[in-house]
């Protein structure tokens, strides 16, 4: 019986754990071959053997450098044409992150360089890949992005603002070119203290 994702190859960044190995892993049982690609090779390498499977690949992907970017798709290449691209590593510095004037300009930086400008290059170098065939990239986002919650995590916030921002204007891009391109927002029971982020006039 055929699966949904039979003959289509995908990478998944950030792929060694958590989110983004949940994924991989779907997508693998799905049919697809899929690049587990991690800035940690080791971790993308057991996270792909665990499949049993060798439509599973390990790749090394570190999202906030470009040239490392670069050779990530160039070796994806290779095998064929991409299809899908969850753009999905990122971090968030807990105990480091604070409100904006306790945030110390270090820690800013390091989270912006890898969600932010991460997500920028994974789909910079995403939409060249599918240019001419056309493609799916989803953005793993974040619920911060979109409710105010008082917790503190301005570096992490913002940036995952920009990624949500990011995929829109990518999306309205490259709609003519048959690319999609989706933020997706992993959901956790919201605290009492949440509440929807609006503009006060």
């Amino acid at each position: 019986m055929s699966k949904r994702l039979d003959g289509k190859t995908a990478l998944v960044t950030g792929a060694g754990s958590g989110i983004g190995l949940a994924v991989a892993q779907r997508f693998v049982a799905e049919g697809a071959r899929v690049y587990f690609a991690d800035i940690n090779l080791e971790a993308a390498e057991k996270a792909a053997a665990v499949t049993g499977s060798a439509l599973a690949q390990a790749l090394r992907m570190d999202i906030s450098d470009e040239a490392s970017v670069i050779a990530a798709y160039a070796a994806v290449a290779e095998d064929g044409p991409l299809d899908v691209v969850v753009a999905n590593a990122g971090v968030q510095l807990f105990g480091q992150d604070a409100r904006v004037g306790d945030l110390d300009l270090a820690v800013w930086e390091k989270t912006v360089a890898i969600n932010q400008r991460g997500a920028f290059l994974t789909l910079k170098h995403a939409v060249r890949a599918m240019e001419g065939r056309g493609g799916s990239i989803i953005c793993t986002g974040s619920p911060t992005a979109v409710v105010a919650c008082g917790q503190t995590f301005t570096a992490y916030t913002s940036s995952k603002a920009g990624v949500h921002g990011l995929a829109r204007v990518v999306a309205a891009d490259y709609a003519a070119a048959g690319i999609r391109v989706n933020t997706v927002v992993p959901v956790t029971p919201r605290p009492r203290s949440c509440r929807p982020s609006r503009t006060i006039p």
